[in-house]
Formats: structure tokens, C-alpha cells, sequence
């Protein structure tokens, strides 16, 4: 049975063996740091300075107009530009980022110095290269402070984490220094399945959504979620990093593929419709953003063909705003329902 559920899932859903890394820093508080009410969005805004600062060669034009654009981490990290010669997605113009963020704590929260806190960076495919920069560009973060007023931090440990089992590897850091010592170890597609078959069970699968999914249904943002909606947007954002980053292209009938997540059952435990507001320096505005946030609980028998693009999500998130933190999830096998 189980040799038989890997063999299905790989031949219905291919992805490529290599598909990026996770790691998770742990931060420390030099001076007090109010998190504000969207923490992620506040690394996010401070990782990109700090890449800006560090990388940029023509500040004044914007990445599209740049003849460093396809090489400039900061560009293609937060503007990536499609390769002009490109044989697959050729209307798509502005790719999906190379990473997502996460960060672990309350909203609001206010560091006191020697507090902790983690922060959590997954990078899709080729984009795992670049993780002694990212953890360069953090540290560079943690002497500038972030907040208001800026509070400063340093990275305490930076560790590997593998996306599906959530196991943490050994400190990177070189001893007394933020820097990596060693690049972080990779997330792999053997990992995907076998995360996938441990889920496959008789009563389904719990998942629970550690920061709110944010998608839109037929023109509207959804506060409410169907598993046909979930798995299309999963899928579909999958698609496209294995495309841009993994140089795999999915073989995919996505008509076919996607027709019977219909049937499978979504059964809503615990959620909340979520309405907030976020500043966008590059939009120069404020940007509402609505979702739904909670724990589900899927089932059915067209379910197994959908484990792996699910497992998957725990490590490319779901839905938009993935750079801020959204669309972040953990899923084990659901308990059998009581009578």
C-alpha cells in the first residue's frame, strides 16, 4: 500500500528532488523591539532594505529599467524579472519570489533585551545559494533595529530546518560570528513523500493555518475555504517556483488534475474571517488584505492524490502575501470522529 500511494502520487503530481531550503534564526533582543501588529511584514520590510542598501547599483530606476536586474540579489530576490527567453509562462511578468518568511510569536509583542525570538526563511530551488546572504542581510538588519523606535538584535543560531517533519539540524553559525559556516542542508522530494504517506489515513488530514491564507475565488478574497480552492492555489503557486527556480516544468493537466479536489470534504474547526491593513513603502499606500485563518480538517477518497502538493505547502506556503508571512501551515493525520 505504501509503495503503491508513492508510486500514484509521483506519476499524478511530479516535482522536481531538490526543491530549495528552510532556515530558522533565533534572534535575540539588544534593546526593546516593538513588533507591531504584522511582525513578518516588518522583517520583510527590513530584509529588503538591508539587500537594497547592501546590493542596488541604480537606486533611482526601478528593477524592470535595470541592467543589473538579472543579477542583483536584491532585484531578484524582491522584483524578479522573467527570463526574456523563456519557453513556459510567457504572460506571466511578474514571477513569485524566491522565499517566504515566517515569524514565530504573538502580535504586538514587545522584546525586552535578551528576548528571543525565531525567524523563519525558506528559499525555493536556486535560491538556496544565496542563503549566506540572507543570513548577512538579517545580521545586517539586527545593528540597524527594526521598529519604532529601531531596537537592535543579533542572530543568536541559525539552524537547518527540514519543512516537513519540522527536525532542526546543528548551528551553522561560525563560533562568535553571523555568518554561515556551512550552506543550510536542502529540502528534498524523498522528504515530501514520505511526510505524504505518513498522512495518508482512514479519517484524513488536520491542517492549521499558523498565519492566515489570503486568496481570491472568482474575483473576490475568500473568508471562507473549499479544498478546491486551497489545492488550486497550491498547485498553481508550486508550479510556477518549480518553474522559475527549480528549472522543472510540470507536466501537468490542470483541468484534469484539479476536477476531483470537488469531492473532497472541507470541514472548518476553530476558524475566523480576518480583515487588517498593511503599509506598502512601494506602493506608497495603505493595502487592505483580507482572509480566513483556523484549523480544517479535509477528507475523502480523492484525497491521497492530493498529499504531496499539500506536504509541499508546508514548505512554499499558500496564497498571496508569502513574503509577509501568510499562507503558513503544519498538517498531521486527523483524529477519528467521534460518534
Amino acid at each position: 500500500m505504501a509503495i503503491q500511494l508513492i508510486t500514484k502520487t509521483e506519476r499524478i503530481y511530479p516535482a522536481p528532488e531538490i526543491l530549495g531550503a528552510r532556515l530558522l534564526l533565533r534572534l535575540r533582543a539588544m534593546e526593546p523591539i516593538q513588533l507591531g501588529p504584522f511582525p513578518a511584514n516588518l522583517f520583510r520590510s527590513a530584509l529588503g532594505r538591508a539587500l537594497r542598501m547592501e546590493h542596488c547599483v541604480a537606486p533611482d530606476r526601478s528593477c524592470a529599467r535595470c541592467v543589473a536586474r538579472f543579477t542583483c540579489l536584491y532585484a531578484r530576490v524582491f522584483d524578479p524579472q522573467p527570463s526574456p527567453d523563456r519557453t513556459h509562462y510567457q504572460r506571466v511578468s511578474n514571477p513569485p519570489r524566491p522565499m517566504a518568511l515566517f515569524v514565530r510569536g504573538p502580535r504586538n509583542a514587545a522584546l525586552a533585551p535578551g528576548d528571543t525570538l525565531e525567524f523563519e526563511l525558506s528559499l525555493f530551488g536556486s535560491a538556496a545559494q544565496w542563503a549566506p546572504h540572507m543570513v548577512q542581510a538579517v545580521s545586517f538588519m539586527g545593528r540597524s533595529g527594526i521598529g519604532k523606535p529601531p531596537g537592535r538584535f543579533r542572530i543568536a543560531t541559525a539552524h537547518s530546518v527540514d519543512p516537513f517533519t519540522g527536525q532542526a539540524g546543528p548551528d551553522l553559525l561560525q563560533p562568535g560570528a553571523s555568518t554561515l559556516a556551512q550552506p543550510p542542508a536542502p529540502a528534498t522530494l524523498d522528504c515530501a513523500r514520505r511526510a505524504a504517506l505518513a498522512l495518508s489515513g482512514p479519517h484524513g488530514v488536520s491542517l492549521r493555518f499558523l498565519s492566515w491564507f489570503r486568496a481570491k475565488r472568482q474575483g473576490d478574497y475568500v473568508a471562507s475555504l473549499d479544498f478546491d480552492t486551497l489545492i488550486r492555489h497550491l498547485a498553481r503557486r508550486q508550479a510556477k517556483l518549480f518553474h522559475f527556480y527549480c528549472a522543472f516544468n510540470t507536466p501537468l493537466n490542470f483541468a484534469q488534475y484539479l476536477e476531483p479536489a470537488k469531492s473532497v470534504h472541507a470541514q472548518a474547526l476553530r476558524t475566523q474571517s480576518v480583515s487588517m491593513a498593511r503599509r506598502s513603502k512601494s506602493q506608497g499606500r495603505s493595502v487592505p488584505m483580507h482572509g480566513v485563518a483556523g484549523q480544517f480538517r479535509f477528507s475523502g477518497p480523492a484525497l491521497d492524490a492530493y498529499l504531496l502538493p499539500l506536504v509541499l505547502g508546508q514548505f512554499t506556503h499558500a496564497g498571496k502575501g508569502c513574503t509577509c508571512g501568510l499562507g503558513r501551515y503544519e498538517l498531521e493525520p486527523a483524529p477519528a470522529v467521534e460518534e
